[in-house]
């Protein structure tokens, strides 16, 4: 809770270094490093955006780490998580599409406020600062973040700057 606080009161102060980021590149390590048997990624052709690494890295390791954790307690249950790309106008637009335990309606917003849990700590570990330290990233990118949400899962999109 600290560490994830410091982050999120640093985002602003910190030198904010930008350049060009292989998410292609970035996804797999980060994959490498959250590899589980029950999880299945899809994964688009990823553009090289100009940000701050460690930013970019923190988005991502932070939505795929979300993607796996919030599934069902279902033994048949196979986590999936695509990584959809598609280039909308002067916007870069990726989609983190999971299938699990999905979000209420009417939380979709208050998901990026600081603190906000939806879930009791017992069920699902974390600080409640992850999505909104994503969001704050995001921001200083000039981009921005909205997620939906229905009965099979979640979407978390993302838009960076051309």
């Amino acid at each position: 809770l600290i560490s994830d606080l410091a982050s999120y009161a640093r985002i602003e102060s910190i030198p904010f270094e930008m350049t060009d980021v292989d998410l292609n590149e970035l996804v797999e390590e980060i994959l490498d490093l959250n590899r589980t048997d029950d999880f299945l990624v899809k994964i688009d052709n990823l553009p090289v955006i100009r940000g701050n690494i460690n930013g970019i890295k923190s988005i991502f390791q932070n939505l795929i780490s979300n993607a796996i954790k919030f599934q069902p307690a279902n033994e048949d249950h196979l986590a999936k998580l695509d990584i959809l790309y598609i280039q909308e106008g002067n916007k870069h637009k990726i989609t983190f599409k999971d299938n699990g335990i999905g979000i209420d309606r009417e939380y979709l917003q208050e998901i990026f406020e600081p603190f906000k849990r939806l879930h009791a700590v017992s069920a699902y570990k974390g600080s409640g600062l992850g999505l909104s330290i994503v969001k704050k990233i995001i921001q200083r990118h000039q981009g921005s973040i909205k997620a939906l949400s229905d009965n099979e899962g979640t979407s978390i999109i993302v838009y960076f700057p051309k």
